[in-house]
């Protein structure tokens, strides 16, 4: 039938949370309010997406207006913030990225590209 095979495409524990919800009409077709679920979530990561890219930005302008436009790598030298303890594999990770661009980079491709 219909929901044995919804339990076994996604398990029986994953489905059963929203069988067992109750109100909304939805204990008929728990299907229905796994996709709701889904387009919030949808949503919910647009909106954290838009927001780390604002923020990394924000970041990057206020170090960039105090410490200058090179900011990453200066920090990311044995003296820099980057360079204390604690910091190392954030260091390593952005060193990686330097080094990947052979030197031709700017702030907003190291910063591209360390968050992915």
């Amino acid at each position: 039938m219909y929901l044995p095979l919804i339990y076994q495409a996604f398990s029986e524990p994953r489905i059963g949370r929203y069988q067992n919800c109750q109100g909304f009409g939805f204990q008929k077709n728990p299907l229905l309010l796994y996709q709701a679920n889904l387009r919030l979530s949808i949503q919910l990561f647009a909106v954290m997406s838009i927001f780390e890219v604002v923020l990394r930005n924000a970041i990057d302008r206020h170090y960039a207006s105090r410490f200058g436009s090179n900011w990453l790598i200066t920090k990311a030298a044995t003296y820099g913030f980057l360079g204390k303890k604690g910091c190392d594999r954030s260091r390593q990770n952005l060193l990686s990225v330097i080094e990947k661009l052979d030197g031709k980079f700017s702030n907003d491709q190291v910063l591209g590209t360390v968050s992915k």
